[in-house]
Protein backbone atom coordinates (compact mmCIF):
# COMPACT_ATOMS: atom_id res chain seq x y z
CA UNK A 1 0.00 0.00 0.00
CA UNK A 2 2.74 2.28 0.66
CA UNK A 3 4.28 2.19 -2.38
CA UNK A 4 1.11 2.70 -4.80
CA UNK A 5 1.12 5.98 -2.52
CA UNK A 6 4.64 6.71 -2.98
CA UNK A 7 3.48 6.35 -6.82
CA UNK A 8 0.69 8.10 -6.70
CA UNK A 9 2.37 11.16 -5.24
CA UNK A 10 4.97 10.50 -7.72
CA UNK A 11 2.67 10.61 -10.39
CA UNK A 12 0.65 14.18 -9.10
CA UNK A 13 3.69 15.88 -8.99
CA UNK A 14 4.37 14.88 -12.76
CA UNK A 15 0.99 16.02 -13.45
CA UNK A 16 1.48 19.12 -11.39
CA UNK A 17 4.52 19.71 -14.05
CA UNK A 18 2.91 18.48 -17.14
CA UNK A 19 -0.12 20.48 -16.77
CA UNK A 20 0.20 23.74 -14.88
CA UNK A 21 1.49 26.69 -16.51
CA UNK A 22 1.33 29.97 -16.10
CA UNK A 23 -2.11 31.10 -17.04
CA UNK A 24 -3.49 27.92 -17.46
CA UNK A 25 -6.65 26.60 -15.68
CA UNK A 26 -5.07 25.10 -12.52
CA UNK A 27 -8.49 24.25 -10.67
CA UNK A 28 -9.73 22.03 -13.78
CA UNK A 29 -5.60 20.64 -14.55
CA UNK A 30 -6.19 19.49 -10.71
CA UNK A 31 -9.45 17.93 -11.00
CA UNK A 32 -8.08 15.87 -13.59
CA UNK A 33 -4.89 15.12 -12.02
CA UNK A 34 -6.94 14.32 -8.57
CA UNK A 35 -9.42 11.98 -11.20
CA UNK A 36 -6.42 10.05 -12.72
CA UNK A 37 -4.92 9.24 -9.50
CA UNK A 38 -8.61 8.05 -8.11
CA UNK A 39 -8.59 5.89 -11.06
CA UNK A 40 -4.97 4.54 -10.74
CA UNK A 41 -5.33 3.71 -6.84
CA UNK A 42 -8.82 1.67 -8.00
CA UNK A 43 -6.78 -1.06 -9.19
CA UNK A 44 -6.05 -4.12 -6.96
CA UNK A 45 -2.28 -4.56 -6.55
CA UNK A 46 -1.91 -7.47 -8.88
CA UNK A 47 -3.60 -5.33 -11.38
CA UNK A 48 -1.56 -2.60 -10.88
CA UNK A 49 1.19 -4.41 -11.38
CA UNK A 50 0.04 -5.65 -14.54
CA UNK A 51 -0.26 -2.38 -15.59
CA UNK A 52 2.76 -1.20 -15.06
CA UNK A 53 4.08 -4.32 -17.64
CA UNK A 54 1.11 -3.27 -19.79
CA UNK A 55 2.33 0.44 -20.52
CA UNK A 56 5.75 -1.21 -21.65
CA UNK A 57 4.12 -1.79 -24.73
CA UNK A 58 4.64 -6.08 -24.75
CA UNK A 59 2.34 -8.42 -26.31
CA UNK A 60 0.07 -9.80 -23.56
CA UNK A 61 1.01 -13.44 -24.03
CA UNK A 62 4.80 -11.99 -22.88
CA UNK A 63 3.46 -9.83 -20.10
CA UNK A 64 1.40 -13.00 -19.04
CA UNK A 65 4.97 -14.95 -18.42
CA UNK A 66 6.37 -11.46 -16.93
CA UNK A 67 3.82 -12.01 -14.12
CA UNK A 68 3.66 -15.68 -14.22
CA UNK A 69 0.04 -16.24 -14.92
CA UNK A 70 -1.62 -17.50 -18.00
CA UNK A 71 -2.50 -15.40 -20.90
CA UNK A 72 -6.53 -15.30 -20.02
CA UNK A 73 -5.65 -14.50 -16.90
CA UNK A 74 -3.44 -11.34 -18.53
CA UNK A 75 -6.30 -11.00 -20.72
CA UNK A 76 -8.73 -10.60 -17.71
CA UNK A 77 -6.57 -8.07 -15.56
CA UNK A 78 -5.96 -5.74 -19.13
CA UNK A 79 -9.72 -5.53 -19.73
CA UNK A 80 -10.56 -4.58 -15.99
CA UNK A 81 -7.37 -1.98 -16.46
CA UNK A 82 -9.33 -0.16 -19.32
CA UNK A 83 -12.16 -0.68 -17.74
CA UNK A 84 -11.16 0.89 -14.41
CA UNK A 85 -8.86 3.13 -15.99
CA UNK A 86 -11.60 4.59 -19.00
CA UNK A 87 -9.60 3.08 -22.04
CA UNK A 88 -10.15 0.99 -25.03
CA UNK A 89 -7.15 -0.01 -26.06
CA UNK A 90 -3.69 -0.95 -24.97
CA UNK A 91 -2.14 1.84 -26.74
CA UNK A 92 -5.03 4.48 -25.47
CA UNK A 93 -3.66 3.28 -22.17
CA UNK A 94 0.24 4.06 -22.97
CA UNK A 95 -0.45 7.30 -24.39
CA UNK A 96 -2.76 8.49 -21.60
CA UNK A 97 -1.16 6.82 -18.75
CA UNK A 98 2.80 5.93 -19.37
CA UNK A 99 4.63 8.87 -19.42
CA UNK A 100 2.90 9.41 -15.45
CA UNK A 101 4.48 6.53 -13.95
CA UNK A 102 7.99 6.14 -15.75
CA UNK A 103 11.09 7.77 -15.08
CA UNK A 104 11.73 10.74 -17.68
Amino acid sequence: QFIKEGVILSIFSKLKKQFCKPGGKSGTVRFEAEEMMQKLASLTPREYEAYLILIEGHPLKESAATMGVKYPTMNTYSTSIYRKLGVRSRSELIVKYRSLTTEE
